[in-house]
This record gives structure tokens, C-alpha cells and sequence, in this order.
């Protein structure tokens, strides 16, 4: 299993401790899902993360390949409901 799965499986069961861990070891920077992960984990609230840099976030993982093409939807999906979550914060 890669390292996107385990991670969508982990924000599944709201493992946040596993999430984290998944990300700190999964350095693949060219990986479309990876950006998405990042927006999905630094975004979720209380985040420090303002909203217009999740945008800019958003924008440079669009234009990124994943590397698993299967699972781009909801990684995308669900960062643009963490950036919705966002706007309505603020």
C-alpha cells in the first residue's frame, strides 16, 4: 500500500497521530496528492495556515501529476472542503 492510501485511510478513521506520521515520511514533493495531503492536514482547524495560502497551495498541486491517479479526486475534494472550512472561518 503507498504511502496516498494509507494516508486517505487514516483521515478516514480520523487517525490524525497516523496521518502525521504519513507525512513525514512520505517526501515524494512531485506527487500531486502529496500538496493535496498538506492542504487536508495543515489546513484542518484551528489552522495557522491562511486561507488565501491553502488557495496557492491548491493551485500549485493542480498543475502536479499524482503518482496515484486513482485517488486524485478525493484528495482534491477533500482539500477544497478543508479550504471551504477555512473561509468560513475567518
Amino acid at each position: 500500500m503507498g504511502f496516498a492510501e494509507e494516508f486517505k485511510q487514516a483521515i478516514d478513521v480520523n487517525d490524525g497521530g497516523k496521518a502525521a506520521d504519513i507525512l513525514l515520511a512520505w517526501r515524494d514533493r512531485e506527487d500531486a496528492n502529496h500538496k493535496y495531503a498538506i492542504i487536508i492536514y495543515d489546513g484542518m482547524p484551528p489552522s495557522q495556515i491562511h486561507y488565501s495560502e491553502l488557495l496557492q497551495w491548491l493551485d500549485e498541486a493542480d498543475k502536479m501529476t499524482p503518482r496515484d491517479e486513482s485517488l486524485k479526486s478525493w484528495y482534491r475534494q477533500t482539500a477544497l472542503m478543508v479550504i471551504n472550512i477555512n473561509k468560513n472561518q475567518g
